[in-house]
Parts: structure tokens; C-alpha cells; sequence
């Protein structure tokens, strides 16, 4: 198998782990380990991080604007982006307060933290308004097959 080369418009990381496990990456989804070709595979993406996925696929708009949502009012107010950096603020106000409502937008708020810090970063802290809807309703959102975005999106 080829080594692929690195198209550095992908390359939006580049701490010292980051680099080594693109250093393992063979191509098609295949990395070195140990020697040993290794295919990770959806399942194996969610028994590593223990992700709920259902059988809906992700689509994501192409450039999306922010979705009208009580949500979003409380969370990213009237802000144009979704930055890291509030989410964080926002974790910090909503500890101290005691409602299903506070509680269930820290869910909401994490799931968008890991997917903007862990299996989405971009070079910049900020994620996608098109990942919203994915986690509004929180009934539903194990019901998208995550760890085949994830998977999907860690390869490519």
C-alpha cells in the first residue's frame, strides 16, 4: 500500500500526537499499528469512545445560517458563530443552576464541545451551525449514526 500524501488544506492540528497518528495513517482507512495493518472500523470508533449511533445518516448543509432555537437564544444569544470559547462560558454560568431545562442544554452543549474539540476541530474554535439540529432535540439525537459521521470524517 502507498503511503498517502498530506494535503496540507486538511492538516488543521499539529500537536505531537495528532502528528504521529497521521504518521500511522496508511490510506483507506488503514493505520500502522504495531506493525500490523489495522482498518478501524465504525464499530471499533464506537466501543473506543462508547458512542450511542442510530441508523439515520448526517447530512450536513453546505454553509448554514444559524437556526432559529430557544437553545441557541440562551446559549450563543445573538452571536453570527458558534465559538468553543462560549460554550465553555456557558458551562461555567449553567452549574450552579438546578432545571431540566439548564440541564439538558449542557448535554446539548457538551455533545457540540466534543464534536468541535475531539471528532471536528478546525483550525480555528468554532463549529458549524449545521450540527445544531443534531442535538436539539436530545430524544432524538442518538438516533443519527454518529460514529459513522465520526469515522467517515476521521479518515477522510
Amino acid at each position: 500500500m502507498t503511503k498517502p500524501k498530506m494535503n496540507e488544506l486538511f492538516v488543521r492540528k499539529s500537536d505531537e500526537i495528532t502528528l504521529k497518528l497521521v504518521e500511522k495513517y496508511k490510506g483507506k482507512g488503514y493505520f500502522d499499528l504495531g506493525g500490523k495493518l489495522v482498518k478501524i472500523s465504525v464499530k471499533d470508533l464506537t466501543h473506543i469512545f462508547g458512542i450511542k449511533s442510530g441508523p439515520i445518516k448526517i447530512h450536513l448543509q453546505g454553509n448554514p445560517r444559524r437556526p432559529i432555537s430557544d437553545f441557541l437564544d440562551r446559549v450563543f444569544k445573538k452571536e453570527k458563530e458558534m465559538l468553543v470559547s462560549r460554550m465553555k462560558i456557558f458551562l461555567r454560568k449553567v452549574f450552579t443552576k438546578h432545571s431540566s431545562e439548564s440541564a439538558q442544554d449542557i448535554t446539548r452543549v457538551l455533545m457540540l464541545l466534543v464534536l468541535a474539540t475531539i471528532f471536528v476541530p478546525l483550525s480555528q474554535p468554532k463549529l458549524s451551525w449545521a450540527y445544531c439540529p443534531f442535538v436539539e432535540d436530545l430524544n432524538t439525537s442518538t438516533t443519527y449514526a454518529w460514529s459513522t459521521f465520526i469515522t467517515e470524517h476521521l479518515v477522510k
